[in-house]
Formats: structure tokens, C-alpha cells, sequence
């Protein structure tokens, strides 16, 4: 074949190659052979009349520990977004036919709970969130009232799992009578519903707590009588201030703590983690009229965020 020459052009095509290889010989970062350097392999390519040409090809590059952990991160959101929306819903379908089964099946007070208890169990499961419990327990018999706090509904889970051995009846937002089965439910489980802008059936709820209690029972009432939502305390109402002092029985601080973080209010976003239920001193009320019951609210939920303080700052050492 024909090659056309010219007094500046070679006269083989592989010419090109020779100055390819001249310059690759005088740059340090060009080798011969198949070798990696950096991101990129160098691979001689030998052509017909012997001589080589060194090419690099850019490969892709491994990724280290640092990048895999920084994918991990950024994908966290979605996962946990879906193990909580997932739990919810799943809770949320499950809890019509689980409060049938409690008000048609349920034996006795001990069996309802116990599927309640496995329904709420089942959801934090689903958010891998745990539950621990300490401090001085109530004895059975003893009547007195647990007045505890809540940040999110995943504190109601928890009180779900860990406080029905201590607690002999409890007291419920009437919100949860809207379920399908609810009423029924909850009457097989001693949990009384809490009417809300109706003052007279929340007297009579209060005259057959303050029987309870006189009875030796223990009674479980959320202090601040909502779900408060922030990564604290709310402001307690009266209710179980009005019952402890009519009955002139304990109340007793106890305090939920880690709710906010796993599964904050109005969020779907489950992270794993753990809830502590802490119980405090019981607070005497002998004595005290219900005049009073404002202020014994107030020192209730002083102590209850003290306590709650003490959890925060012990997570926060933990982690």
C-alpha cells in the first residue's frame, strides 16, 4: 500500500507509536507492561514491526470503607422511614381485629392484655425499638397512682409491653374508642376511657378511680393528658393529683424517656433505639386537700422532669 510522505510527516504509521514511546520513556508516571497506577491501568499494545504503544485505561475505582459509610448514611432516612410507616400501618390495620378478639375471646383482665401487649410488640419490633424498666416498683395491693409522661405514641407502645404487671386498671385518651372494637376492648382490659369537654361523666370516671384506689388497686394516668410531642415535659393537669388526694393515696412519678427520638409525634420516621420507663419515690398526699391538687401537679411533673433530665444525659453519654 501507498503511504503519502511529506518532509514533516512520517513515513510509516507507526511512527506516531515511536514518539509515543519516546515521550513515555521521559515521563515518570508512563510504564511499560500491565501495571496500575493510581486510577488507571497502563497496557502495552505491541504492533507488527515489534514496536509498542503504552495506553492508559481508566478504571473504576474501588470504593473505601469511608464512601460505603457515607452511602449508609444517606440512605438511612428512606430505611427508617419505612420500617416506621410500615410498623404504623401495620399497627393500624391489626388494632380492629385485635380489640375483637379481646372483647369476644379475652378470658379474663390477664389474657386481654396479653394481646394487647402482643400487638404493641409487634410494631416495636417492626421499629426496632426496645424497652427497659427500673427504679422501685409498686406492690400489688398498695394502692397509689403511676403518673407517667408521654412524647409519642411509640411511648404508648411501650407502656403497652413493660407496665401491665405493675398496673391494675389504667386510663385511656377516648380517642382510641374510635377503633373498631375499642370500647368493648378496653373494658375487657380495666382501661377506662377519659371523656373529654364533658364534665360530669369525667366526675363520675374520677369517683370510680378514687374507689379503685381505695380498693388497693393500682392506677395508671398520663400526667399531661395528650401526647406533648417535644423532647421534654408538659404541663401536668390535675386529674391524678384530685384522685391521689381524695383516695390520700402515693402518687408515683414515672417517667418515659427515648420516645421522641424513635419515633417522633406526627413522623413516621422510625429509629432503632430504646425507651426507658423509670420509676420515682412516691409522693405522700396524706393530709393534703384538693385545694392543693394544682401544686402537687406541679411538683409531680418537676419530678418527673428532673428524672427525665437524668435519662436525656445518660443517652447522651451511652451514644
Amino acid at each position: 500500500m501507498f503511504w503519502p510522505t511529506s518532509a514533516s510527516s512520517p513515513t510509516t504509521p507507526f511512527a506516531n507509536a515511536e514518539s509515543c514511546n519516546r515521550s513515555s520513556a521521559a515521563s515518570p508516571d508512563r510504564t511499560f507492561g500491565n501495571t496500575q497506577q493510581g486510577g488507571a491501568r497502563s497496557i502495552s499494545v505491541a504492533s507488527s514491526d515489534g514496536l509498542t504503544v503504552d495506553q492508559k485505561i481508566s478504571l473504576p475505582r474501588v470504593p473505601s470503607d469511608e464512601d460505603i459509610h457515607q452511602m449508609n448514611w444517606q440512605m438511612r432516612p428512606m430505611a427508617e422511614t419505612w420500617r416506621g410507616g410500615r410498623a404504623s400501618l401495620r399497627w393500624l390495620i391489626g388494632a380492629p381485629i385485635v380489640n375483637a378478639n379481646v372483647a369476644l375471646r379475652a378470658k379474663d383482665k390477664q389474657h386481654a392484655r396479653a394481646l394487647i401487649a402482643a400487638h404493641f410488640a409487634r410494631f416495636l419490633d417492626t421499629c426496632r425499638v426496645s424497652v427497659t424498666l427500673d427504679g422501685p416498683l409498686p406492690e400489688s395491693g398498695r394502692g397509689c397512682i403511676l403518673c407517667y409522661n408521654e412524647t409519642s405514641f411509640i411511648d404508648v407502645a411501650a407502656f403497652g409491653v413493660s407496665m401491665w404487671p405493675h398496673v391494675d386498671r389504667a386510663a385511656a385518651a377516648d380517642i382510641y374508642a374510635y377503633l373498631p372494637f375499642g370500647r368493648s376492648a378496653a373494658r375487657k382490659a380495666a382501661i377506662e376511657m377519659v371523656p373529654r369537654g364533658n364534665r360530669l361523666a369525667t366526675e363520675r370516671l374520677l369517683k370510680r378511680m378514687v374507689a379503685a384506689v381505695r380498693r388497693g388497686e393500682r392506677l395508671a394516668w398520663g400526667g399531661e393528658g395528650r401526647l406533648y410531642g417535644r423532647d421534654g415535659i408538659g404541663r401536668f393537669k390535675v386529674g391524678a393529683s384530685l384522685i391521689a388526694i381524695r383516695a390520700q393515696a402515693p402518687l408515683i412519678p414515672v417517667v418515659f424517656h427515648g420516645g421522641h427520638h424513635a419515633l417522633p409525634l406526627g413522623s413516621i420516621r422510625a429509629r432503632s433505639g430504646r425507651i426507658r420507663v423509670r420509676f420515682g419515690t412516691p409522693i405522700p398526699t396524706t393530709g393534703l386537700k384538693e385545694e392543693e391538687a394544682r401544686g402537687l401537679a406541679d411538683h409531680v411533673q418537676e419530678e418527673v422532669a428532673r428524672i427525665y433530665a437524668v435519662l436525656k444525659e445518660a443517652c447522651r453519654e451511652d451514644a
